[in-house]
């Protein structure tokens, strides 16, 4: 039996319905066919009620929803959506609305209603693009490519209508998917991104996912095996991972050393450079990468570290080396970061513990025991740059690595390492005062122990005519930056840590056999050097410089004056 409402003559019932709320209308279209028949026009009539129909349609992928939508005029291809922060509305394409959440029938039913891909933002393209270069959504781009979709995207501006082929790949995409898309003329080398300030190429995604059949496709198709950097031009990297042997490097520890072998079968340079932004004034080389790509160091993993390393130098690659390049037309030498300082201040020394850990560093050190390298590492060590302090071990650790060094030096029959390893560690500490520590005592020690000779004329980075030039370039006025805190903050140079520290720095030297009484090209001692000027100093100061002199020569360190006033002038600014 009707009810009452679907009695009601047409004229009536219209008039009721048009000063109903929509969803007023929506509830009572649900209570029998007549009302149905009679409503659904009245509410599809309305173009932004069709607009939001096929919007949530294609969202939720309901399939009869969408051709309801469609049969009332929505627009198959796009529907209009309010920006979220701004005026007016944006486009946005159906098809993507169906891919964002894999719908793979409702895509498939607006690709045959016709759906397609209008002039719209390319942000709605390029979002369109990475919704189908998903692992899920291989059906879904399989079916857009036979629907023939793929040429509405060239010609597009920029970027914004091509497929990237690097995030293809990295989802897991079949070697016939990858075939299919080169086929229709995807870009066989345009870069992407893989992380911040990383880019890499189709080639090396397939190294990166260790998929063998897809790097021999490409390489098949024309890919460069030495990679190009033409389009990542003045980028500022931080790892070259769009270089084939720079990713295979990087993923060696994890797949082991097929990849890599497959480059170098093909010809790529194992002692490869490149510039990163992290390191601008080190050249980044394949071994850097791999030893870079340990972590944590305990993990268990396709090969050892120290397979990866005797693997990289069975084959050629260089500890340490030098590439000229140019830069703005200037000459320079990027010296590459040594392996041996990079693993150390990675793991921190107090993995030396570790047996594994240690036959790694001594076989480092046997094969790259140079100059740069220890210099390097020394002065990471004693200027304060290291993580070792932060563990309470750190000293025991410092010494176990130090006797590994000398004991490779000795069996070098390298004498004048040891002098330029001692003269290092006197210049660095006596740079930067705070890092004068029971490490930096003990390095000197050891190393004057090991036969290190204190007293040599010359010195790292510059040569002085006679006279022992470290003793007397550590003397000189603008190396005692402490000098002008104790002249304005101390009437008594003992109750500064600074003086402190110096004070014991000198007496260490002194004690090791510093010799004050050699001069310089100028006639002078340290002695000298060190009281040139005294009487502008202030009274406090001059009783400090006296000290040092004392300190030096082995003499007993004068008591301040009594009668010595601390002035405040100047208290809060500091000279040096």
């Amino acid at each position: 039996m009707a009810s009452a409402i679907e009695l009601l003559v047409p004229e009536l019932l219209d008039a009721i319905l048009e000063n109903m709320k929509l969803s007023e209308r929506v509830c009572l279209l649900r209570c029998s066919k007549y009302l149905h028949c009679r409503i659904e026009p009245l509410i599809y009539g309305s173009k932004s009620v069709c607009n939001d129909a096929m919007f949530w349609a294609c969202k939720h992928g309901s399939q009869p929803a969408i051709c309801l939508a469609v049969s009332y005029g929505a627009y198959v291809s796009t529907v209009e959506v309010k920006r979220m922060k701004m005026p007016g509305t944006v486009k946005v394409l159906t098809l993507h609305l169906a891919a964002r959440k894999g719908h793979v029938d409702a895509f498939s039913l607006l690709l045959d209603l016709g759906a397609r891909i209008p002039n719209v933002e390319p942000m709605q393209l390029r979002s369109l693009l990475r919704r189908l270069s998903r692992p899920i959504a291989e059906v879904i781009l399989r079916r857009f490519l036979q629907a023939g979709l793929f040429s509405d995207l060239k010609g597009r501006s920029g970027n914004s209508g091509e497929f990237s082929l690097v995030r293809i790949i990295r989802g897991g995409a079949s070697l016939d998917l990858v075939s299919l898309l080169l086929d229709y003329g995807v870009s066989l080398n345009r870069p992407d991104t893989v992380e911040y300030r990383v880019l890499a190429s189709p080639l090396t995604a397939a190294i990166m996912v260790n998929s063998g059949p897809i790097v021999d496709l490409l390489l098949e198709r024309g890919a460069d095996i030495h990679g190009k950097d033409t389009d990542v031009k003045n980028y500022g990297l931080d790892k070259p991972l769009h270089i084939p042997i720079f990713a295979a490097a990087q993923t060696m520890e994890k797949h082991g050393f097929a990849m890599m072998q497959l480059c170098l079968d093909k010809g790529a340079d194992i002692n490869s450079s490149y510039r990163t932004r992290i390191w601008p004034g080190w050249m980044y080389n394949p071994l850097l990468a791999y030893v870079n790509s340990i972590r944590p160091w305990n993990l268990n993993v396709s090969i050892r570290p120290a397979e990866g390393l005797t693997y990289f130098l069975g084959n050629g690659a260089e500890l340490e080396s030098s590439t000229r390049q140019w830069t703005r037309g200037v000459q320079w030498f990027g010296i590459k970061p040594p392996p041996l300082e990079l693993l150390l201040y990675k793991f921190q020394f107090k993995h030396l513990s570790d047996p594994v850990f240690f036959r790694i560093i001594k076989f480092l050190v046997e094969k790259d025991c140079s100059r740069p390298t220890v210099k390097s590492i020394l002065s990471r060590t004693l200027g304060g740059h290291s993580h070792g302090d932060k563990h309470p071990d750190f000293l025991m650790d410092w010494k176990i690595f130090l006797d590994l060094l000398l004991k490779q030096v000795y069996y070098q029959h390298d004498r004048h390492l040891v002098d330029y390893l001692l003269r290092s560690a006197i210049w660095d500490v006596g740079r930067q005062l705070n890092s004068f520590s029971e490490t930096a005592r003990f390095t000197i020690e050891r190393l004057w122990e090991a036969g290190g000779y204190i007293n040599l004329e010359t010195m790292i980075g510059f040569k002085e005519k006679g006279g022992n030039a470290m003793l007397h370039r550590l003397t000189r006025r603008n190396m005692l930056i402490e000098l002008d805190h104790v002249c304005q903050r101390h009437t008594d140079f003992r109750s500064c840590g600074h003086a402190k520290r110096r004070l014991a720095f000198f007496s260490l030297l002194a004690e090791k056999g510093s010799d004050v009484t050699k001069r310089d090209g100028d006639g002078q001692t340290p002695i000298d050097v060190l009281l040139k000027g005294i009487d502008s100093v202030p009274e406090n100061g001059k009783q400090y410089l006296l000290a040092l002199a004392a300190v030096l020569q082995r003499q007993p360190v004068p008591t301040p004056s009594a009668d010595i006033v601390f002035s405040p002038k100047n208290l809060y600014t500091r000279e040096y």
